[in-house]
C-alpha cells in the first residue's frame, strides 16, 4: 500500500471525499494533505539530519586527519619518484 492509497483510502473518503459539494471537497483535500504532511515531517528532518552530520563527524574524526596525511605524503613521493 502505497502513501497515497493510504491517504485516500483512510483519510480523504472518511472525510467524505468530493461527495458534498465544492467548498467540503477542498476541506477534505486540504486537511488530508496537511495530515499526510505530518506523517512525513519526522522521517524527513531525521534523514536530512544524517545528510547533513554525516560527513562533518566523517571529516573530524582522529582517523580520517591521520589518513589524508598519509596519502598526500605517499602522492608527493610518488610525483618524486615518476619526476626523477
Amino acid at each position: 500500500m502505497t502513501l497515497s492509497q493510504f491517504l485516500r483510502d483512510y483519510l480523504y473518503i472518511p472525510l467524505g471525499g468530493n461527495r458534498h459539494g465544492r467548498i467540503l471537497r477542498y476541506v477534505n483535500l486540504m486537511l488530508t494533505m496537511a495530515l499526510g504532511g505530518l506523517c512525513m515531517v519526522p522521517p524527513g528532518r531525521l534523514s536530512s539530519g544524517a545528510c547533513c552530520t554525516a560527513p562533518i563527524s566523517a571529516s573530524t574524526t582522529p582517523g580520517t586527519i591521520l589518513d589524508r596525511r598519509s596519502r598526500r605524503a605517499s602522492r608527493r613521493r610518488l610525483i618524486l619518484q615518476r619526476s626523477s
